[in-house]
């Protein structure tokens, strides 16, 4: 998509919002960790995973095509903010994304998305 629609737009905003005020509502300390990061980008088109953590801009970036497919839902999205920002807390705490280590820093990620 090369530029959202203003309705594509309030879509995607409000599933993020929504998101959002589930993890405030039901999961504080993983509703911090979103906080703490720089901020949410929604744009590009899904890949194999539904976003990406970019280190240098402290960004959690939710690609496009996730966020507004209608079978995403805001508990999807708060799931999948959640597994970014913990990367983002991984990553401050001085673990990389190596490949020796990379199994390891999934688990963490996906054990607290699950949580």
């Amino acid at each position: 998509m090369p530029w959202a629609t203003s309705d594509a737009s309030t879509v995607a905003f409000g599933k993020v919002a929504a998101a959002l005020e589930l993890l405030a509502l039901y999961a504080p300390a993983r509703a911090q960790r979103v906080r703490r990061l720089g901020g949410i980008l929604i744009s590009g088109t899904k890949k194999m995973y539904p976003a990406r953590y970019l280190p240098r801009s402290d960004l959690c970036q939710l690609w496009e095509t996730f966020v507004l497919a209608s079978e995403t839902t805001p508990e999807r999205v708060a799931t999948v903010l959640v597994h970014e920002a913990t990367h983002a807390w991984l990553f401050r705490l001085g673990f990389g994304y190596e490949e020796a280590i990379r199994v390891r820093i999934e688990r963490v990620c996906i054990r607290a998305a699950l949580r």
